[in-house]
């Protein structure tokens, strides 16, 4: 039986360290470096299944979407809303897969222990390793095996509450088709008392970006520039400000805004790539696969999986981009909003 080390509690972490489990083969192990699961950008930001396009410039990234809609469905129904239930949920699954879940643990390091074992800050051994920190972690220089870029974009979401609706009443959520997309989702967070109100996330496919970076640590430093006086705004009666969040994405930079998983191995070590949350089942099969060895497809050192998501949309992730003003990879909103603050 392979032993299996996963980093990152999200979703793609938790779900394919469910899914590993699941098959009977593999002895898993789910490092997450923060206090609980879902604490980073998959349970701090609302998250929505697309039920037809949102980045209608990618065919690819519709195709996916209609496909998998269904599928997600069946999987994870009931809805869950991101916060503390889902949280409770996906730890509920894990204990009971038998899922070796670490908290407040930092992966460090990753090395050969041998030529077919790795180690984990120079203690751990396991056959493989899964990188499921939003590419944000543990990535080394020139890792893509294909001319393929990434942007790390900081982001900020507000945070409201209903005046009039508890927590026990229907929550509502609803995206405007158009222009930016924004969007007003419903978020739980960890207080547990029946009378509070529903609490609600608001994002914009432009103000929700605060720029776009080549690194994590420098949408690290923008990230950390938000504070309370660049966040002061004018919020509609109907709900009361509670404050606001941020985080940081990680995108493939491209012509036609690329939005689904890609998945590649090298050394050992499976690179996961997120994309929207419905891409989970795609980066599944894709591990599993490159664990099993089976329709691997070779780029010099790096093997990804043939009829997989690099195998179908490698030109497009690949595709040179021109400058298109509408392409959220070139957003700089923090710069072009904290001028227009000193100007005033």
């Amino acid at each position: 039986m392979k032993n299996i080390a996963i980093i990152g509690g999200g979703w793609y972490g938790c779900h394919i360290a469910l899914t590993l489990k699941q098959k009977g083969q593999y002895d898993v192990t789910l490092y997450e470096a923060k206090s609980d699961i879902f604490l980073g950008c998959s349970g701090q930001f609302g998250i929505r299944l697309h039920a037809d396009p949102h980045y209608p410039r990618s065919k690819k990234h519709v195709k996916v979407v209609k496909i998998i809609f269904t599928i997600f469905k069946i999987v994870f129904e009931p809805s869950i809303a991101v916060g503390i239930c889902l949280r409770e949920t996906f730890k509920k699954l894990l204990k009971q897969s038998d899922v070796n879940l670490i908290y407040n643990y930092k992966v460090e390091k990753i090395e050969k222990a041998n030529p077919n074992k790795l180690q984990i800050n120079a203690e751990h051994i396991f056959d493989y390793v899964i990188n499921c920190t939003y590419y944000q972690d543990l990535i080394i220089d020139s890792i893509f095996p294909f001319s393929i870029e990434v942007i790390y974009q900081p982001c900020l979401a507000l945070y409201y509450e209903d005046n009039e609706k508890s927590i026990n009443d229907d929550a509502f959520s609803f995206i405007i088709m158009d222009g930016w997309f924004p969007c007003i989702m419903p978020y739980e967070d960890d207080e547990e008392e029946e009378d509070v109100n529903r609490k609600y996330i608001l994002t914009h496919g432009k103000y929700t970006i605060m720029g776009s970076f080549k690194t994590y640590y420098e949408a690290l430093a923008c990230k950390n520039q938000l504070n309370d006086t660049f966040i002061e705004k004018i919020v509609k009666p109907l709900f009361k400000y509670l404050g606001w969040k941020r985080t940081i994405a990680t995108k493939l930079k491209t012509e036609k805004e690329f939005r689904n998983a890609v998945t590649w191995e090298k050394d050992s070590v499976i690179y996961v790539i997120s994309g929207k949350i419905n891409n989970i089942f795609d980066a599944e099969h894709e591990v599993f696969s490159l664990i099993k060895h089976e329709n691997i497809l070779k780029w010099g050192e790096y093997n990804y999986v043939k009829g997989g998501e690099l195998d179908r949309s490698i030109n497009e992730v690949t595709e040179k981009r021109l400058r298109n003003l509408r392409n959220t990879s070139e957003l700089q909103v923090y710069d072009e909003l904290y001028l227009q603050f000193n100007n005033n």
